[in-house]
């Protein structure tokens, strides 16, 4: 008699998908102007990215967020996208294909309001990987804030978690280099593409976090990062993590100005992806005595003297000439 739990998982493991699929899902990626919820509006209208693909103009300009250019190069899209070539690319570089419809695809990420269509993975990504903490912050960070992420990093790391960053300077690498130094495992969530890796100076950085884990992109391979890619690339940063910790600088100070510093901005607000996050600054690192030579001190109340002018020590006044205790009349 077969054991029932093999059955149930023979029964429940999703197929992979065909060639044919993923081309359809590459060549709707690649397409300029269509994100991913206009990809999703398009799905949900649809039903396939083939679907999609083979549908006249004047169809696609029923769903919204299409207008007429953006259905015209819908549908010059299999003629103008080389989308085997991108493919024989990824397979020439050992970069793995994610979509929604495969096993593969973090399952973290479906759980979002706005998933990627399509994720390139350079590493492993691994059923434990769900088990993950984000650890974000400044690229200005302080030499204390880098050291900080480091050992917090690695504490996670040493538990078991899975850490995740974006590569960045700062906290970003510091969260990287903590995790690969306690043995562990981390992702790093890019904003251009997995084979153009930014800044430059992480590129030995970059493989380190292959060799323990991987390094992922919604951005086609040889996309150079944009400003405008960074706050896409930071949703799936949050939404492959069970919660996220931004490290603040207290303070950043450039010529000619200070102001507060942290990536808090850039990031979807606590809660919209349904996952908690929490702001760490240098007092929560603190030990206890520095916790209370930081608490500001209570300003001495002014002493009190006698009035001069109004008779008996009896009555008291403040410096400022207030009366705090008056006699009564005789």
């Amino acid at each position: 008699m077969r054991d029932i739990h093999s059955s149930v998982a023979e029964t429940t493991t999703p197929e992979l998908p065909s060639p044919v699929d993923l081309l359809d899902w590459l060549s709707l990626s690649l397409i300029s102007g269509v994100g991913p919820r206009t990809l999703k509006s398009l799905l949900d209208h649809f039903g396939t990215p083939a679907a999609v693909l083979d549908a006249p103009a004047s169809a696609l300009r029923k769903v919204q967020g299409v207008g007429p250019k953006l259905s015209r190069e819908i549908v010059a899209a299999r003629e103008k996208i080389d989308a085997a070539a991108e493919l024989a690319l990824c397979r020439q570089h050992s970069v793995n294909v994610l979509i929604p419809a495969d096993p593969a695809y973090p399952r973290m990420l479906t759980e979002i309001h706005d998933p990627p269509s399509v994720l390139f993975v350079r590493g492993e990504m691994k059923p434990a990987d769900m088990l993950a903490v984000a650890i974000v912050g400044s690229r200005h960070a302080t030499h204390y804030g880098t050291t900080q992420a480091e050992r917090l990093a690695g504490s996670l790391a040493r538990a078991g978690l899975t850490i995740i960053s974006g590569l960045a300077r700062g906290i970003d690498g510091a969260a990287h280099r903590g995790a690969l130094e306690a043995g562990g495992r981390t992702l790093a969530v890019l904003g251009g593409g997995v084979l153009e890796i930014y800044p430059p100076e992480h590129k030995e950085l970059a493989e380190q976090v292959i060799a323990q884990g991987a390094v992922i992109s919604e951005a086609p391979p040889r996309a150079v990062p944009m400003s405008g890619s960074f706050p896409q690339r930071n949703r799936i940063i949050s939404g492959l993590a069970l919660g996220m910790l931004t490290l603040l600088n207290q303070e950043l100070r450039l010529p000619g100005r200070t102001r507060n510093s942290g990536p808090c901005r850039a990031f979807p607000p606590v809660g919209t992806q349904g996952r908690p996050g929490r702001g760490l600054s240098r007092a929560h690192f603190a030990t206890e005595p520095e916790r209370t030579s930081q608490r500001p001190r209570r300003a001495a109340k002014p002493p009190l003297r006698p009035s001069l002018d109004r008779g008996p020590v009896s009555a008291w006044e403040s410096p400022r000439g207030s009366s705090l205790a008056r006699p009564a009349a005789a």
